[in-house]
């Protein structure tokens, strides 16, 4: 996963670098802010992850009727 293929994945589902962060259990300087940025390559894990996150996240359109 490139650098903008992250940037663009992490727009695609709403995400800043802090919340990716939050969910991985990292800092944001850690590690996202250098995938983002083109620094460090994205892990595969995450790169997989994130792949099948946006893919579900495009094939899943939100509920029509969310409200009771």
């Amino acid at each position: 996963m490139t650098h903008a293929e992250f940037a663009c994945v992490l727009k695609c589902l709403g995400w800043s670098l802090p919340h990716l962060a939050l969910l991985l259990g990292c800092e944001a300087t850690d590690g996202p802010r250098c995938w983002v940025v083109g620094a460090e390559a994205v892990p595969q894990a995450v790169a997989t992850w994130l792949t099948w996150l946006r893919a579900a996240h495009d094939a899943l359109p939100p509920p029509v009727e969310w409200r009771t």
